[in-house]
């Protein structure tokens, strides 16, 4: 199989924040620990990119504040959460060597 060239699928000048950052102010990085989380295919050791700009709605990933830590859930019901921030990325490393 022939080696495909990148300049065929990458954007000239490609910059990763840029992308992931759409509100600089209020944009966080994280590193997700524990695997609670894989049914939504976020796993150990995964940065999480978290907006504190963006209203959360039911279904989203968030960052939110449980007995003084915070923890990385799923939206169910907005009323008896404390949402510190709404997960907009979520990047996993393929090759770990």
């Amino acid at each position: 199989m022939p080696f495909l060239d990148p300049d065929d699928f990458a954007p000239t000048g490609l910059d990763v924040r840029q992308l992931l950052v759409s509100r600089p102010s209020s944009t966080f990085f994280m590193t997700a620990k524990g695997d609670e989380l894989d049914t939504v295919f976020i796993h150990d050791g995964d940065i999480l990119v978290v907006d504190r700009s963006i209203e959360p709605v039911k279904g989203d990933i968030a960052v939110v504040a449980e007995d003084g830590q915070l923890a990385v859930r799923v939206i169910n019901d907005l009323e008896q959460l404390d949402v510190w921030g709404t997960v907009a990325w979520s990047i996993t490393q393929h090759c770990k060597r």
